[in-house]
């Protein structure tokens, strides 16, 4: 069995302070030397998010609001046909993801919140 060795790091994204754990040169989880294992999961989870939006077209499809992508969101058009919630589900294989996406609309929050709402029709 390999020596287990610790490191004291800060990461570079949150400030948060955590322990780099490796064993013989690998590490242990999925943090490395620079990002907590948060801040490396949160990396991974936006770039599938920036490519289902760029799928989608990458702006609300309603009033065309493109600014910022954490105010974007997939409605289902038919909530009957929908398979699963993209939420948690990021790690999914892509064409499994496209053929979700191929059942919504990409709407931002506020247009999302007035379709639900029955202020807005799709």
């Amino acid at each position: 069995m390999g020596k287990r060795k610790e490191l004291d790091c800060v990461c570079t994204v949150c400030g948060k302070k955590y322990k780099y754990i490796y064993e013989n040169g690998r590490s242990v989880g999925s943090h490395n030397k620079k990002k907590c294992n948060s801040c490396h999961a949160n990396h991974g989870r936006f770039s599938r998010k920036d490519k289902m939006i760029e799928y989608k077209g990458g702006r609300c499809q309603l009033c065309g609001y493109a600014r910022c992508n954490r105010a974007l969101t997939f409605h289902h058009l038919d909530p009957q046909i929908k398979s699963f919630n993209f939420a948690g589900n990021h790690s999914r294989k892509w064409e499994a993801i496209q053929k979700e996406l191929d059942k919504c609309i990409l709407l931002c929050q506020n247009c999302h919140c007035e379709v639900h709402a029955g202020v807005r029709k799709v």
